[in-house]
């Protein structure tokens, strides 16, 4: 097993995606689209509900990234990140 992979034995987190509000600070999404641990959906419903209340936000999905995008290709996320 490598050092970014894990194996979730807790009950997920709470959903949270209600908890933004107008006024929040802008938000920054990024998703591995391979992710197998939290599904994609989950990144676009934080975004819909960050558009719908007016907190400017942007999704950058990670079309070959998995759970932890962040760790995998600098080369490909210096791009990304431009």
């Amino acid at each position: 097993m490598q050092a970014h992979q894990c194996l979730i034995t807790a009950p997920p987190a709470p959903d949270l995606v209600e908890e933004i509000s107008r006024g929040d600070v802008p938000l920054l999404l990024w998703h591995g689209r391979q992710d197998k641990v939290i599904p994609i959906s989950d990144a676009v419903a934080n975004l819909k509900r960050a558009e719908a209340v007016g907190v400017m936000s942007l999704l950058l999905v990670i079309p070959d990234g998995g759970h932890v995008p962040m760790s995998q290709g600098g080369a490909k996320r210096a791009k990304l990140l431009g």
